[in-house]
């Protein structure tokens, strides 16, 4: 059997908070909370936070 590896990314806005435990994803916005079970997928799920940097110029000033 062949392996397929395969990455992907999902971006939320800044009003969604999120949870990741093992495949079981909650996911609570300004409506209503979502909770999905990836449990029957073999896969790898990561909660990978980034920053924005700003960078300004001494014109920018």
């Amino acid at each position: 059997m062949k392996l397929i590896e395969s990455n992907d990314s999902v971006s939320f806005p800044a009003n969604v908070a999120f949870t990741v435990k093992g495949r079981l994803v909650h996911v609570k916005g300004p409506r209503e909370t979502l909770v999905r079970d990836f449990r029957h997928l073999h896969m790898e799920m990561k909660e990978r936070l980034e920053r924005t940097q700003s960078a300004f110029d001494e014109r920018d000033i």
